[in-house]
């Protein structure tokens, strides 16, 4: 009988001390958790866990979250790489730091050594956790094992007479809770530039900065978007001071060679105070009605500071381009011409006051007619916005591969402008973005 109560009583004291629940040392606590945890006995381990912790995560959700890891099963195939040494050991009060040099076999170098062999070319982590220990061994005899050594450290602190390991799980899931929302606002920010919402993007900036007021990649994007926007409000209020004047069709020799085709010619005069560096000119076909045809326009830049010969104040500049051979099967022989871009030289030193919201435009009729001067027709904001950012609204039986084609793009241009996958369907009433 006394036999028997003493076996009672050793497994008993064996019981308090594996589970951490025995009065002792912060050292001797961690010492017994990082044992359990490289021999793969997760329910042991948590048991060394503050009950702070445990209020969060389950024994079961701890064990789940350890074991199938690439860690666990290299712990298991290499146990003997798995070594820590406990150092200096610091206690205040209730509370203590525990600094740890770890040594583990190196999950990325081992991948790298498999993917070696032709066999095994393009080895990932999912690949690694295919196999099992044994595999792993195999696929590893021979070679030496690859190992690194880190440097951790643990929190410990004193619940009644005992020392637990103290992770702060809660604030743990709160940071990453926190830092998905910012990775979803930057991404979201980062699609609204594609599409010149400047604004848009602006606005997810400041939430990004509201979570995290020191994040310097969301400081520099909300800066560079901020002087985006800047630029294209001083841009969109330039236009009314560019007109087009004397806008014809004519035959007219090409630059590179002395085909005669039919073009587009005119004046460009800049009537504003600032000097330009380019101007992109984009002709719209027309029908009989007078309508835009639904089909590309036909857009030039013409770089003046490529001339060294800026358009500057108060200045014009004769331009034209070839339009033959680019106009759609239904053209009635009429265009509307638009000043849809243009940009600042960077040379300039004048004033940077503007005029009024607008952007010239001039309708034109056949070549037999001359239009020496027509008054410029606005074009609000949000009109010249859509011709910045253009839409194609998909008809039944057209593929991603059509509508490029039909705009002059790479069919992966209108997957990027579009955030589309490769193997992304369209269905007929669909708007794709067509140009950025």
């Amino acid at each position: 009988m006394r036999k028997k109560a003493k076996i009672i009583i050793t497994i008993f004291t064996l019981w308090m001390f594996a589970s951490c629940n025995v009065a002792s040392n912060p050292d001797e606590v961690l010492t017994q958790y990082l044992n359990a945890l490289d021999k793969g006995n997760y329910r042991e381990a948590y048991e060394c866990i503050a009950v702070k912790d445990k209020a969060i995560k389950t024994a079961a959700d701890y064990a789940r979250e350890n074991a199938g890891t690439s860690a666990a099963l290299l712990v298991e195939a290499f146990r003997d790489k798995w070594l820590f040494t406990v150092g200096e050991i610091s206690i205040n009060a209730d509370t203590a730091t525990i600094a740890v040099v770890r040594t583990m076999p190196d999950v990325r170098a081992i991948l790298n050594s498999i993917a070696g062999d032709a066999s095994s070319a393009g080895f990932s982590e999912k690949d690694l956790l295919k196999l099992s220990a044994k595999e792993i061994r195999s696929k590893l005899q021979g070679k030496e094992i690859p190992v690194m050594t880190t440097q951790e450290t643990y929190t410990m602190i004193r619940e009644a007479e005992n020392w637990k390991i103290y992770f702060d799980w809660k604030k743990q899931i709160e940071e990453k809770s926190k830092q998905d929302k910012i990775d979803a606002l930057l991404a979201e920010a980062n699609q609204l530039k594609k599409i010149n919402n400047l604004l848009g993007a602006v606005d997810k900036y400041n939430q990004v900065l509201a979570l995290d007021n020191d994040l310097p990649q969301a400081q520099a994007e909300k800066a560079e978007a901020e002087k985006e926007m800047q630029m294209l409000q001083e841009k969109q209020k330039y236009f009314k001071n560019i007109e087009l004047q004397n806008i014809r069709i004519e035959k007219q020799k090409t630059r590179r060679s002395d085909a005669i085709k039919e073009s587009i010619v005119g004046t460009i005069i800049n009537q504003g105070d600032r000097t330009l560096g380019r101007v992109k000119i984009a002709v719209y076909f027309l029908d009989q009605d007078g309508k835009e045809i639904d089909y590309p326009a036909l857009a030039t830049e013409f770089f003046f500071r490529d001339e060294n010969q800026p358009l500057t104040p108060m200045s014009k500049r004769e331009f034209g381009f070839t339009i033959e051979g680019y106009s759609p099967p239904s053209w009635a022989g009429r265009v509307t011409v638009r000043i849809t871009d243009l940009e600042f030289d960077t040379r300039e030193q004048a004033d940077k006051k503007s005029a009024p919201q607008g952007a010239a435009a001039t309708t034109i009729v056949p070549a037999t007619t001359t239009v020496d001067s027509v008054p410029p027709a606005s074009i609000v904001p949000k009109e010249a916005a859509e011709h910045n950012a253009r839409y194609h609204e998909v008809k039944p039986n057209e593929t991603l591969y059509s509508i490029a084609r039909r705009y002059g793009l790479a069919a992966n241009e209108i997957y990027r402008l579009n955030n589309f996958k490769q193997d992304q369907s369209i269905k007929p009433g669909q708007k794709i973005l067509v140009a950025p």
